[in-house]
């Protein structure tokens, strides 16, 4: 009975956050075809993973499942978390200070 209650436990313990997400899921999916020679429905199935992150503000990402932040670059996740700013890639608190693409410096 205490490996049991253990074992409930440690299910419970881990079924939260703790999990590690992959940031994608898996479906399967229906993608049946009609023979043209037979005129018959030939049921076929294909596996398709997606992902599941999302564009959340620029050069950030979030995961829909786990609530995770991920950044497309170090110099994002350097402006979000510490506020170090990047004119030149538009990761600026000022938009108008950030340069266009071909101007000079």
């Amino acid at each position: 009975m205490a490996r049991l209650r253990h074992s409930i436990k440690r299910a419970l313990r881990c079924g939260g956050r703790e999990m590690a997400c992959t940031h994608n899921v898996t479906t399967i999916e229906d993608c049946g075809w009609e023979c043209t020679w037979t005129g018959e429905w030939v049921e076929d199935w294909k596996q398709i993973t997606r992902s599941t992150m999302e564009d959340i503000d620029l050069h950030r990402m979030r995961c829909t499942q786990c609530g995770e932040i991920g950044y497309y670059s170090s110099a994002a996740r350097a402006f979000h978390e510490r506020g170090e700013e990047r004119p030149d890639l538009g990761l600026t608190k000022n938009p108008r200070a950030a340069r266009r693409w071909g101007e000079g410096a």
